[in-house]
């Protein structure tokens, strides 16, 4: 009688692609959440500036004086812009394997900025680096290492989630 041996093979190169493209994909639609919300701040500010009455629109602005509201807009304005390049940046857990490089650039055909993100990690196999870059809304990554760092970074990565906070 025969015996039957299950068998399955695990890509980690392309369980660390698929994860991080589908990171990237979200973090890119966070920006043009981050980046509408930036252009609707620095509309608001320019029309404080020309004094214009924005309170039927903003109902808020009636309850405070216009050089309140116009460092509130501005706070808004900075935050989203901030936020725009943390989207990038890993959880808590899992950002303490990897040392994180973003770089943000624009380019004149396109109306997004465009992101080259790198996530390199260095384990005891050898070093792994993950690389994103976007232009407009494509997204291309690319991830080297040798197949016992991929390992070895791979576990260290799924434990890693695991932990709480």
């Amino acid at each position: 009688m025969t015996k039957s041996t299950a068998t399955t093979e695990f890509d980690v190169r392309e369980a660390l692609r698929q994860h991080f493209h589908n990171n990237a994909i979200a973090a890119l639609d966070q920006v043009i959440v981050l980046l509408q919300q930036r252009d609707f701040y620095e509309h608001v500010l320019k029309k404080l500036e020309q004094r214009v009455d924005l309170s039927d629109d903003l109902p808020e602005l009636k309850t405070v004086k216009p050089a309140v509201a116009k460092k509130v807009i501005q706070r808004l304005f900075a935050g989203a812009d901030k936020a725009v390049a943390s989207t990038w940046e890993l959880s808590s857990n899992v950002s303490k394997l990897f040392d994180t490089t973003i770089k943000k650039r624009c380019d004149d055909m396109s109306l997004l900025p465009c992101f080259d993100v790198e996530y390199k990690a260095e384990t005891a196999k050898g070093v792994v680096k993950i690389a994103i870059k976007t232009w407009r809304r494509n997204v291309t990554l690319t991830v080297a290492g040798n197949a016992a760092a991929l390992d070895l970074l791979y576990a260290q990565y799924v434990l890693a989630g695991m932990q709480l906070g």
